[in-house]
């Protein structure tokens, strides 16, 4: 298993230099909305999404996901109609939109019915390297529909020492580990903060003496 998959965060806890993110999602309700995670490459937006819908759906059977491109209109219906129809045998529903900013223009505005109807054992998860207005790729007013979200953007600054020993403790782990802590922080500058691509040096041995 690649170490980005092995190490990945299954708690809060465990994400590193994403700590506002981290308090606002552990702290607020996140059942019965929608929640738009926008955040470079590799800095944490698939493993908060995955952690917020365990925590919602209280099981992995109850989670869908998904990407934007991928999504129709057919598929987005049926899914909030099994949600509507009630709890699941497990638990309760959450769907994984990842790169968001691939959805449709159709898909986008049934959308805008879904998330005003959802229930509180269900929720929309949405994640994308875009923010702002530019949202999506298709031109439309994103307004409407980020006004029915929980818009959590994740940190850029002051994330490169907690990456950087959360990477150490993972190459000591693995044993893979020969070099000072100033060493992973300067992979993470070379890599842009992608904690993906910096785990991925480490696993072929760049970390080695």
């Amino acid at each position: 298993m690649r170490l980005d998959e092995k190490y990945r965060p299954r708690v809060f806890e465990d994400v590193a230099g994403q700590d506002k993110a981290v308090k606002v999602l552990s702290t607020v309700d996140c059942g019965g909305r929608g929640i738009y995670i926008t955040g470079k490459s590799g800095t944490g937006k698939s493993t908060l999404a995955l952690i917020v819908a365990e925590r919602v759906a209280g099981c992995l059977e109850g989670i869908t996901e998904t990407t934007g491109r991928e999504l129709t209109v057919n598929r987005l219906r049926e899914w909030h109609q099994t949600v509507s129809s009630g709890r699941g045998l497990y638990g309760g529903y959450a769907l994984i939109v990842n790169e968001s900013h691939g959805l449709c223009v159709p898909v986008v505005e049934v959308f805008l019915d879904v998330l005003e109807r959802l229930p509180d054992y269900a929720c929309v998860i949405f994640t994308t390297t875009k923010g702002g207005r530019d949202l999506f790729d298709e031109k439309l007013d994103a307004a409407p529909f980020a006004s029915r979200c929980l818009n959590i953007p994740l940190a850029q600054r002051d994330i490169v020492q907690p990456m950087a020993e959360r990477c150490k403790m993972i190459a000591e782990r693995e044993g893979l580990d020969g070099k000072p802590i100033g060493e992973y922080v300067k992979l993470l500058v070379q890599e842009r903060c992608n904690m993906r691509a910096a785990l991925n040096f480490i696993e072929s041995g760049g970390m080695l003496e």
